[in-house]
């Protein structure tokens, strides 16, 4: 029989159609791998061992299709054997290049492919956990872990991670890595699921290389629920490990650390920070994170975590007016302190005692814990945040803006940090320009930010006295927005700017039953009844009004002896009845105030100085609180003014005159 060729032994032996069928039946198992290990928790080791051997059994089937697809061939010649060598060094290759755990430091080719992404490794995106256990008793344990993550890996000096509002927006996994990757400026992406069933917690996390999508590391963890901060531990050291960071000592002996022995007491702290870091901060959410950090403490009452994160609720509701009175904030110095004794070493135990320092008043003190808290959570945005507001209310303008600036890269999607930095910050020091910018990345991230619109409608009068941005917002925003108060406030101040006093008073309706209250305002409905009056030029009925506003801040006094917002409302009503020397009196006082101490706080007390001054025809005196003001930094600019019937009393005056035309030119 002769020799059959090599093309005749293949077909014979069908080694085409062993091959195809091989490689359907491996790419079927091998798509199926990634839903099974996130719904049956899979190791990562086997899933890489069955990669393995689908490879290998390509060949293997090839070697056997080959001997045996001819019955009873045993021999084969000098051109097969080299055949089967060359398969079995192919197989031998394919498996050193299978990706697997690779250490980022291993080299990925000595070229850089078109559209390489540039972002350091170590700059990283923590992406919100996918939650298998949405609807259960434990649907909390996907945002707590993430969260705790966020915060472990903050620690690190050697990483920059992306802030928790920055990476939230990802939640679903509708952009690609790449994506997130472009628009975070960042070369490493987590991802991760959590999944509760019964007493067992499994967690899957994977490092993402966002260049190829691929896997730089994964794994799977399925232990029981109290091994949940172990698991958190566990994936921040192998993340830093995997990146090619440094973890100091200290780093790995804080991150290792349990924050209590007390499984139910950790799991109750998480509850509350689920509840506590819910979007609005709306007083129902703060109370009930209040209940769970109370009962966590109940359960282990050397929780240092759980005393701090309790002294931050408190100092919200304080903070946000819900519970404006010295108890509630006395209860966040106790708790504050409580962590403190507990943990002296904690950050987050001397980081509310900064934020505590910072609501009394004491700035000085606030900025001292607060940097050195940073020292320990040098990638915590929020810390960094509140470094800056520290140095805002002592004039440290550089290193406010400075703090502020780090705590934008660290959460380049945060529409807070932005608006608080336009509208708080750039527009203070009138850099009115920049602060429009700001507002409006502020808007671009969050387009219902109607607080930020508000207050790039005050950056647009300050900087060029006009309202028209203003009328837009008031006509088209909510009731209520923004830190500065009510719509029904501004749509009154607009009236007055525009001097229409019909509009004004019947806006007011019965302006006796109409108090203006929010941040920096106290000033009843027939103060500015009054004013209306006085636009109209009836004497009597603005006399009326204002001595029915003296009544009313009379009494207020009694229950805000030291509230300089009623101080201010109170001068203004005695200048505008002609009691000059009892206007002047409210004046002095405001100088003896706390807030008088610090630039940022003594804007506010120096412009009510220098209109109560005004409308008592007491210009001079005007004059001196208002050329520094002009000249910043302040809330006052000279655009306004301009606009303000509430200093005609001085308005032909000519240093009054010079000192407008003045600052007209140095505006933006």
């Amino acid at each position: 029989m002769p020799e059959l060729s090599l093309l005749q032994r293949l077909k014979e032996r069908k080694l085409v159609q062993w091959a195809l069928a091989y490689l359907a039946g491996a790419f079927f198992i091998y798509t199926g791998l990634d839903p099974a290990r996130e719904t049956w928790g899979i190791p990562e080791s086997l899933i890489r061992g069955i990669h393995i051997l689908l490879i290998a059994g390509f060949f293997i089937t090839l070697v056997l299709a080959w001997y045996h697809g001819e019955k009873g061939r045993q021999r084969v010649s000098g051109p097969e054997l080299l055949m089967v060598a060359a398969l079995l060094v192919i197989a031998g290759g394919m498996l050193t290049i299978l990706p697997g755990r690779r250490r980022v430091s291993e080299p990925t080719g000595t070229q850089t492919p078109a559209g390489q992404l540039n972002h350091p490794l170590t700059a990283i995106a923590v992406l919100p956990f996918q939650n298998f256990s949405a609807d259960g008793p434990y649907a909390f344990f996907a945002g707590g872990l993430h969260d705790e993550l966020l915060t472990q890996l903050a620690r690190v000096k050697a990483l920059t991670v992306m802030g928790r509002t920055s990476v939230m927006p990802y939640a679903g996994g509708t952009a690609s890595p790449r994506e997130i990757a472009d628009e975070l400026r960042v070369g490493s992406i987590v991802e991760g699921s959590v999944q509760i069933l019964g007493d067992r917690l499994r967690v899957n996390v994977q490092l993402i290389d966002p260049q190829t999508g691929g896997h730089r590391w994964a794994d799977s963890y399925d232990r029981t629920l109290d091994d949940a901060f172990a698991i958190q531990s566990e994936i921040a050291r192998q993340v830093v490990a995997e990146l090619g960071a440094e973890l100091s000592e200290g780093e790995a002996r804080a991150i290792a650390q349990e924050p209590t022995q007390d499984p139910e007491a950790y799991r109750l702290y998480l509850q509350g920070e689920e509840y506590r870091l819910r979007p609005g901060f709306e007083r129902q959410n703060l109370e009930i994170a209040q209940q769970f950090f109370e009962r966590a403490i109940a359960q282990d009452s050397s929780f240092a975590l759980a005393y701090a994160t309790l002294a931050e609720v408190h100092g919200s509701i304080y903070w946000l007016d819900y519970d404006p009175y010295p108890a509630r904030l006395e209860r966040s110095r106790q708790a504050a302190e409580g962590a403190v004794r507990v943990a002296p070493d904690l950050p987050q135990a001397r980081w509310a005692l900064g934020v505590v320092h910072y609501r009394e008043g004491d700035y000085a003190r606030a900025l001292e814990e607060l940097t050195s808290v940073a020292e320990e959570l040098p990638g915590s945005a929020e810390l960094w945040g509140r470094v800056g507001y520290a140095h805002r209310r002592l004039g440290n303008w550089d290193e406010t803006l400075a703090a502020f600036e780090t705590a934008v890269a660290l959460d380049p999607r945060d529409a807070d940090l932005f608006d608080d930095l336009g509208g708080s910050t750039l527009r203070f020091l009138h850099r009115y320009r920049e602060a429009i910018e700001a507002k409006d990345r502020a808007i671009e991230l969050a387009p219902d930010f109607w607080g930020a619109r508000l207050d790039e409608a005050l950056v647009h009068l300050h900087w060029r006295g006009t309202l028209d941005s203003l009328r837009s917002v008031l006509e088209q925003g909510p009731e209520a927005y923004g830190m500065s108060g009510t719509r029904d406030l501004w749509r009154a101040r607009m009236a007055l700017w525009e001097r229409e006093p019909d509009t004004l008073l019947a806006l007011l309706g019965a302006p006796e039953e109409v108090t203006f209250e929010a941040h920096g305002v106290y000033e009843p409905g027939l103060l500015y009844a009054a004013w209306a009056h006085q636009l109209r030029g009836e004497e009597d009925a603005a006399a009326q009004a204002f001595a029915g506003a003296l009544a009313q801040l009379d009494f207020t006094l009694q229950e805000l002896p030291d509230d300089w917002r009623v101080h201010a409302s109170r001068g203004l009503t005695l200048a505008g009845l002609g009691q000059v020397r009892a206007a002047r009196l409210e004046a002095d006082w405001l100088t003896r105030s706390r807030m008088y101490r610090y630039t940022y706080d003594s804007s506010s007390l120096s412009e009510a100085r220098a209109m109560i001054f005004a409308q008592a025809g007491l210009a001079e005196e005007a004059l001196a609180e208002l050329e520094p003001l002009f000249a910043g930094p302040s809330w006052t600019s000279a655009a306004e003014v301009r606009l303000d019937p509430r200093y005609d009393p001085i308005r032909d005056h000519p240093r009054f005159q010079a000192m407008l035309e003045q600052y007209r030119d140095d505006e933006g």
